[in-house]
């Protein structure tokens, strides 16, 4: 249940995850290197957490009505053929 869960919003993480990381890095930490520690370690987690949340909601809003949408424009288009 977890893989099938993971594999549906696998392509949206591969989208979002840079430019969300790479906003984090250079916004809050401003290019700066952080040395290993719980800090540090809480850190990864929050981030971590944040990141897959936010690409579980554009997957929720966008990514999972792909299907629906293909059908509809299909049915709508077919006098085309």
């Amino acid at each position: 249940m977890l893989s099938a869960g993971a594999s549906q919003i696998s392509y949206t993480l591969y989208l979002v995850h840079f430019p969300v990381l790479a906003f984090l890095f250079f916004g809050f930490f401003k290019g700066s290197q952080m040395t290993p520690g719980p800090t540090l370690g809480s850190w990864f987690a929050i981030t971590l957490g944040a990141v897959l949340l936010y690409s579980i909601a554009i997957w929720w809003l966008f990514e999972r009505n792909t299907d629906r949408v293909r059908k509809g424009m299909e049915k709508s288009l077919s006098f085309i053929k």
